[in-house]
């Protein structure tokens, strides 16, 4: 789905919602309705690919550095922190010594 709406208002649509309540029910013996969703979230992700069919494009990613700044377009949730690592190699390369990248720590 493309967002046309301004940034700071992004939800899931009732189509989105019924779409998902529809492919849970097609495996889940008691199937929901959508007064059983408690909550909903969204997200916008910028795309790589040209505009005329969004839904055609991948979820390629593209990294361009001009100088000492480093555009990071499209991706996906699940390659982030292999697109990091990339990254951050880049800048090692590009500001010091180069190195490998070393595992990321999350504080919980």
């Amino acid at each position: 789905m493309v967002q046309r709406g301004a940034l700071d208002d992004v939800q899931a649509s009732q189509e989105e919602i019924d779409y998902l309540i529809s492919r849970f029910n097609r495996y889940i013996s008691q199937p929901i309705a959508a007064a059983d969703v408690a909550s909903t979230f969204a997200g916008v992700r910028p795309l790589v690919g040209r505009k005329s069919n969004p839904s055609a494009i991948g979820r390629e990613y593209r990294i361009q550095r001009s100088g000492n700044l480093i555009n990071i377009f499209g991706g996906k949730m699940t390659t982030f922190m292999s697109l990091s690592r990339k990254v951050g190699m880049r800048v090692d390369n590009y500001f010091g010594e180069p190195r490998e990248a070393r595992e990321a720590h999350f504080a919980v």
